[in-house]
């Protein structure tokens, strides 16, 4: 499958400055990956439509309540958002933070 980022890949780099509305639509109306993988598996007799239903509504219900226990959960203390990024030894000498100014050592 070959996937497709709808969205910009920033809020300053929106999308739609390299790309028309025109090629977004048509990339979601007729090359959408997880359409074709669902068109694939009707089509081919792997599942049928009251399965894949299912299974979107268990995917969602999964997603929904794992989003609320995030958000119910209290945020993390600041150092702890630096903490378990990279691989024991990979790490870089240095980090940026939220602003250009604001840099962690190691």
């Amino acid at each position: 499958m070959h996937t497709y980022r709808y969205g910009g890949h920033s809020m300053s780099a929106p999308g739609t400055t390299y790309r028309t509305r025109e090629e977004i639509q048509n990339m979601r109306s007729s090359k959408d990956p997880v359409t074709g993988l669902k068109s694939r598996l009707l089509e081919n007799g792997i599942a049928t439509e009251e399965e894949l239903k299912a299974i979107e509504k268990e995917a969602r219900r999964v997603v929904d309540e794992e989003a609320a226990a995030a958000k119910a959960s209290p945020e993390p203390e600041v150092e702890e958002v630096w903490t378990d990024i990279y691989v024991k030894g990979s790490e870089p000498q240095f980090l940026r933070g939220r602003h250009s100014q604001e840099i962690h050592k190691y």
